[in-house]
């Protein structure tokens, strides 16, 4: 507990990457999803247009956040809407999500493990800091919006480093190394850390989020190993996505600002329940995919694809 509470006043350096074109290498027809999500959370999200919520913006406001019933009630689970910026979005699956957010293998994971999330940024659940697992990840819903297990597939071994013995001025908590979906056209680099995305300022709390960098390679790659995206200057060219630990509304209104949860379009089924919203959860302890009983009622943010007009990235 004492780490997790911690955790809340840390503050990770925001150094810059530039620019890294994902583009450079792929095969015709091939697409780094991770590449195609937008740089920031929906502000709005109709049938008919699309903003994004503004850099300066100090708090959230209720509309900014969207429940999976209501997205689905107005048509725009799969939908591609054209944003203020000329370019279309629509929402990711919940493999597409899985992009950026990795899901536990509750099949493979060490005796006593608990959390509900893969990443942990306070401590490590796996011996030496290291996971291997297989990733599997459907790009596709079915038309009720399940997993379509038939459509495209991307599947390939990741491993995880935690580095707790990282060097810098935060003890409690430490960035975590992956090497995921090898041998696919997703293979990249990763590097998970929690930041200040902007500091305290008169009446309004400090914001912090969950920086995702990430380098993408070459399926065919065999060189590339966690001794490499360790070093610091691994990172000076890269793709850096940001999200925002905001909070959500619930039944009763906005609560849990210390936590943070996107929306998919997929539903999965929940133990021997009713089927159930897939969602990115993070907070400033730990981030990942999960299935949310909570998300059909509850309201969440979006963070959105751009896409063609007829939904193809």
């Amino acid at each position: 507990m004492k780490k997790i509470l911690f955790a809340l006043t840390v503050l990770v350096s925001l150094a810059a990457c530039t620019k890294h074109d994902p583009f450079d290498n792929l095969k015709g027809g091939e697409v780094w999803i991770l590449s195609k999500y937008a740089a920031d959370d929906v502000e709005e999200f109709s049938s008919s247009q699309v903003t994004f919520l503004s850099k300066d913006m100090q708090f959230r406001t209720d509309e900014t956040f969207y429940s999976h019933s209501e997205l689905k009630k107005d048509g725009l689970l799969d939908s591609a809407v054209k944003g203020s910026d000329g370019n279309y979005y629509r929402m990711p699956t919940s493999g597409e999500l899985m992009m950026a957010f990795p899901q536990i293998d509750r099949d493979n994971l060490p005796p006593g493990f608990n959390a509900s999330s893969l990443l942990i940024f306070s401590w490590s659940p796996f011996e030496g800091g290291r996971y291997s697992y297989k990733e599997t990840a459907c790009l596709d819903n079915k038309d009720d919006y399940t997993a379509d297990e038939s459509g495209e597939v991307i599947s390939g071994d990741s491993e995880f480093y935690f580095a707790e013995d990282y060097e810098d001025d935060n003890p409690d908590v430490f960035p975590i190394f992956a090497l995921r979906f090898k041998g696919t056209s997703q293979y990249a680099a990763y590097r998970y850390e929690l930041c200040e995305v902007r500091p305290a300022e008169d009446n309004f709390r400090a914001v912090y989020g969950l920086k995702l960098r990430a380098k993408w390679l070459k399926s065919a790659d065999t060189t590339t190993k966690m001794s490499d995206i360790t070093n610091e200057d691994y990172w000076k060219d890269c793709l850096e996505l940001i999200f925002k630990i905001e909070g959500y509304l619930g039944e009763d209104g906005y609560f849990n600002s210390y936590d943070g949860r996107l929306m998919s379009s997929t539903l999965d089924k929940y133990y021997e329940e009713d089927y159930v919203p897939v969602v990115a959860a993070y907070s400033m302890n730990e981030a990942g995919l999960q299935t949310d009983y909570n998300g059909d009622i509850f309201k969440y943010s979006l963070r959105l694809l751009k896409c063609h007009s007829d939904g193809s990235l």
